[in-house]
């Protein structure tokens, strides 16, 4: 008498799980979203070397993030809006290790600086630049050469119209 109870409970247990449907979490069908970019090909530009200076790279040994400093030398009327760099990486002797493209959405109006930051090509975190800290572990070295190749511009003030 005393297992009744408790057979019974089991029982009614069982057949209500079994009664419920199995429920799926995920949606289907899924898809990636396809964001494309709103750049008006008019502005796009290809930039003269001194329209976009750059100066202080750096990445730490451990660090996930290169940073980089972007100076707007363009013409007064002009904002930038996003910068593609190509980056070149070098061992000490001059070798390549790698060579990317990045761009980099920023805003950065006429005669101003900004501090760019972006993931590291290091992904295993092996190497740091010759000009930072040097670490206590053991760890390669590199040089960069970085070139501002194109930017997305827009001007800073509405153009006239005549």
């Amino acid at each position: 008498m005393r297992k009744l109870p408790f057979i019974l409970a089991i029982a009614t247990v069982a057949l209500t799980a079994a009664s419920a449907r199995k429920q799926r979490t995920t949606r289907r069908p899924l898809q990636t979203d396809k964001i494309e970019a709103s750049i008006n090909p008019d502005s796009m530009v290809s930039l003269r070397p001194a329209d976009i200076r750059l100066a202080g790279y750096d990445k730490p040994l451990r660090s996930r993030r290169e940073t980089i400093f972007a100076t707007n030398a363009s013409p007064d009327s002009l904002s930038v809006k996003s910068i593609r760099l190509t980056i070149t990486y070098l061992d000490i002797r001059g070798r390549q290790l790698h060579r990317r493209s990045v761009w980099i959405g920023t805003e950065i109006p006429p005669g101003q600086t900004r501090q760019l930051s972006f993931p590291s090509w290091d992904t295993q975190q092996s190497f740091y630049y010759r000009l930072s800290k040097q670490p206590r572990s053991v760890a390669a070295p590199y040089d960069i050469t970085a070139v501002a190749d194109s930017a997305a511009i827009a001007p800073t003030r509405p153009l006239s119209t005549p």
